[in-house]
């Protein structure tokens, strides 16, 4: 059995000119007579990658609110992958990756992790 990489969790900073987000509610247009009806989903507050035995492995990405409600995911092959796919998608507003300790659930983990850099963020 191949052991599966530990979750990594990386907070999205708040920044001057943060990027626009990617991810959408709705249906493409191409699947709405051209119309785009859909609605932009927030930026996330944090993201984990976390590896999967479904699908035939791989790696998900994971977007989550500052609450920890999930927003959207996206597969990839590697760790790499998902991690190249975090740094085209936030670019400067992407935090440092941090691994998450064994038995600390991912999602407590980046809450706990954004309210952090939000307190350091106000601090004068």
């Amino acid at each position: 059995m191949i052991e599966q990489a530990r979750p990594l969790v990386a907070v999205i900073r708040e920044v001057d000119d943060p990027p626009e987000s990617r991810s959408f509610l709705g249906l493409p247009p191409e699947l709405t007579g051209g119309k785009d009806q859909r609605v932009r989903l927030p930026l996330p507050s944090f993201i984990v990658v976390e590896g999967t035995d479904d699908h035939g492995g791989g790696f998900f990405l994971l977007r989550f609110t500052a609450e920890g409600t999930w927003l959207t995911d996206t597969w990839h092959e590697t760790v790499e992958f998902a991690k190249e796919q975090a740094v085209s998608e936030f670019e400067h507003a992407l935090g440092e990756w941090h691994e998450v300790p064994v038995d600390t659930d991912p999602v407590s983990l980046g809450i706990r992790l954004f309210q952090e850099q939000r307190a350091q963020e106000d601090d004068p």
